[in-house]
């Protein structure tokens, strides 16, 4: 069984909990732990987040976690729809 996951809701979270920059620290296994989904499924999302160009991967994994800059949503959104 798949776990569904808001990805509207969850990329809204990263965006508010990251800096002024949409710059975010963290492990993904703590993200999956708080959510309640497993780590494949947030490790999946994120990957879809990377090819949708809704988040972009700054730092290689590291104890603290991976450092991410978040595009604005509302942003992202617009973007989004104006694409073929």
């Amino acid at each position: 069984m798949t776990m569904s996951l808001d990805r509207d809701g969850l990329h809204r979270m990263l965006w508010r909990r990251g800096n002024r920059n949409g710059k975010i620290t963290f492990r993904l296994e703590e993200l999956a732990d708080e959510l309640g989904v497993s780590r494949f499924t947030i490790s999946r999302v994120m990957a879809e987040f990377m090819a949708e160009n809704r988040v972009f991967k700054l730092s290689a994994p590291r104890r603290a976690g991976c450092t991410y800059r978040v595009a604005d949503p509302d942003e992202w959104a617009t973007s989004a729809r104006s694409q073929p």
